[in-house]
């Protein structure tokens, strides 16, 4: 046997899966009030379910716009951070090859060059696909 609490927790479930139902299928606000108000439910509960519903929706929809925009800038972090390290690799090599002279020795960042492009195109990548 449930308990008192166990029960009408089932029984608030039951009736948010069917707002939940009823709003998907494009039934007016006020109608499913009016319907669960037949049903035996206070008017006043019934619309606090009904708003508070669509309170909880319209919270998701911005938890997830927030996690799309932390996500991109997560991304242009990683593209401007790659872009300074494919830079700074490319004047230290640049620098040193201009005052090595003909036939002289000089740095080749390489790792600098290769890292940042592809850290850079990785927080592209990010940018693209969050949106």
């Amino acid at each position: 046997m449930l308990s008192k609490q166990a029960e009408q927790r089932r029984k608030k479930e039951k009736v948010l899966a069917y707002i939940n139902q009823q709003l998907g299928a494009g039934v007016d606000k006020k109608d499913i009030v009016d319907d669960l108000e037949a049903r035996g439910m206070k008017r006043n509960v019934a619309i606090d379910l009904v708003m508070d519903f669509e309170y909880q929706e319209q919270l998701e929809a911005v938890r997830e716009v927030q996690e799309k925009k932390a996500t991109s800038s997560d991304g242009t972090r990683k593209m401007v951070i790659g872009c300074g390290l494919f830079l700074a690799g490319s004047v230290v090599t640049a620098v040193t090859w201009a005052i090595a002279g003909p036939g002289g020795q000089y740095i080749v960042c390489y790792g600098a060059i290769a890292w940042g492009a592809i850290y850079a195109l990785a927080g592209l990548f990010q940018v693209l696909t969050s949106s």
